[in-house]
């Protein structure tokens, strides 16, 4: 498993290699977001992390790094590098971060496409009533008519409901974030994930039903 990465002109040194304890090379990873172009001169480098206000990101921390899944139900590879993250600022289109052993606009070009990665062994425990966004990727998502009442909608019948496709990711957005769903009947799917667009999130079932409102979904519902 390499740590190297090309850089263009040759004059940086590849990303140090992930130095990872029994524990870490045994757990699950996962992604949790993808670094972008540099920005300015000094090495500081874009990300686009799927929850951009997550406690799992924090000045000073190891951060791992590795390729970034070709499909979101791929399997996730454990990091291939670590860096220190010294820096952690966002402008009108993100994330941005800088990292000690990235001087140069040159050296934060070997980020670029690959994976803000973390072990799963590293997240920090929940509460009964909350979950993580990235266990809902894989979940089914199913639309109803908005014009289904709020009584029906305690007793949905399968019949009152349209497969949309699997979720496979995240945004997040001014007023919160957004889910978005591929399928073969309606593409890709945006969805806020706010009243009145998503009634329900079943974790256990690993199910979504949103509220198919006018415009929504190509044809209707």
């Amino acid at each position: 498993m390499s740590a190297h990465t090309p850089h263009g002109g040759g004059e940086d040194p590849p990303l140090p290699k992930a130095d990872l304890s029994p524990d870490l090379l045994q757990s699950d990873w996962i992604v949790c977001g993808r670094f972008g172009r540099p920005h300015g001169v000094r090495g500081e480098v874009r990300l686009w992390g799927y929850n951009n206000h997550t406690d799992l990101l924090k000045e000073g921390m190891t951060f791992y790094v590795g390729p970034h899944p070709k499909h979101p139900t791929s399997p996730v590879k454990v990091a291939t590098s670590q860096l220190n993250l010294t820096r952690i600022r966002s402008n009108a289109k993100g994330l941005l971060l800088s990292f000690s052993e990235l001087k140069s606009r040159e050296a934060a070009k070997s980020l670029n496409h690959l994976a803000w990665l973390m072990p799963r062994v590293n997240f920090l425990p929940l509460d009964d009533n909350e979950f993580y966004l990235v266990d809902l990727i894989g979940a089914e998502g199913w639309a109803v008519s908005p014009d289904i009442s709020d009584e029906d909608l305690r007793d949905l019948k399968d019949e009152d409901q349209q497969y949309i496709g699997r979720l496979t990711g995240f945004l997040e957005a001014g007023a919160g974030d957004l889910l978005i769903f591929e399928g073969k009947d309606f593409g890709e799917i945006t969805v806020p994930n706010q009243d009145p667009f998503v009634i329900s999130i079943d974790l256990e079932q690993r199910k979504v039903i949103i509220r198919a409102i006018p415009g929504l979904l190509e044809g209707g519902i």
